[in-house]
């Protein structure tokens, strides 16, 4: 089973600072991409040879 979340979880509930996440998209090395990939649990597509198949993964996630 894979679990994602975002990081609005861990501010909610106090774990995490909200100004990390702003400090986070403004820094200078901020790439859109990763960044909802790594705090937003977005899923960019995979790589060729990547173990998983995203195409195929995302197909058979839904629960009958």
């Amino acid at each position: 089973m894979v679990l994602g979340g975002t990081w609005r979880t861990p501010v909610a509930v106090g774990l995490q600072q909200k100004t990390f996440i702003t400090d986070q998209k403004n820094e200078g090395t901020y790439n859109e991409a990763s960044f909802e990939r790594e705090y937003e649990s977005i899923w960019s597509g995979t790589v060729e040879d990547a173990f998983f198949n995203a195409e195929i993964f995302n197909r058979n996630r839904i629960l009958n």
